[in-house]
């Protein structure tokens, strides 16, 4: 049988000691050339770069298709969403329109004591004229709606004080009132 022309390493010390060669042969030939090496860092850094924003620019579409990340105006505009995943969160805490300590005598803890709050009525009773007078909320009319108006600070203190609805959570409110402030 005859000997091999390559040795293959006998043991794990020989195998480092050549991965060390391999290593110090590298950093060897990139002493030698530091504009060469400068350059392909550069190169191989926006590669990189373009590959990653690549990846991520596909990906995106998918991710935002995939839930989570519902645009508002693909979110329900209807009492149960309005109350549960923006008003109760946002305004009804310990501190502000809670059943235990109802600022302005507001209560927005439930769903049917804020519509009451906020309309001025039941959310069976039907829609009365002289039912308007104190209404934060006036359906179909959002212009008018008191609600719209402190929740962006116009010529009032902004509600939440504390920390204001982003602009996509006003427009779904805003949504449920243009269509009519339903209850259902």
């Amino acid at each position: 049988m005859r000997a091999s022309a390559v040795r293959a390493p006998s043991n794990r010390s020989d195998a480092r000691t050549a991965s060390d060669a391999r290593a110090a042969s590298t950093a060897a030939a990139w002493a030698r050339a530091p504009g060469q090496a400068k350059r392909a860092l550069a190169a191989l850094t926006a590669a990189s770069a373009a590959a990653s924003a690549a990846a991520l620019a596909a990906a995106l579409p998918a991710a935002l298709a995939l839930g989570g990340c519902d645009a508002p105006s693909e979110r329900s505009a209807s009492w149960a969403y309005v109350h549960a995943a923006i008003l109760r969160p946002a305004c009804s805490t310990s501190s502000c329109h809670g059943n235990a300590s109802s600022a302005a005598g507001i209560d927005l803890s439930t769903p049917s004591a804020a519509y009451s709050y906020l309309l001025g009525r039941p959310c069976d009773a039907p829609e009365h004229p002289q039912d308007a007078a104190g209404n934060y909320v006036f359906p179909f009319q959002p212009e008018r709606s008191r609600l719209l108006y402190l929740l962006r600070g116009n010529r009032t203190t902004i509600m939440p004080p504390d920390s204001p609805l982003p602009d996509s959570e006003i427009a779904i409110i805003e949504r449920w009132i243009l269509d009519g402030a339903s209850c259902q």
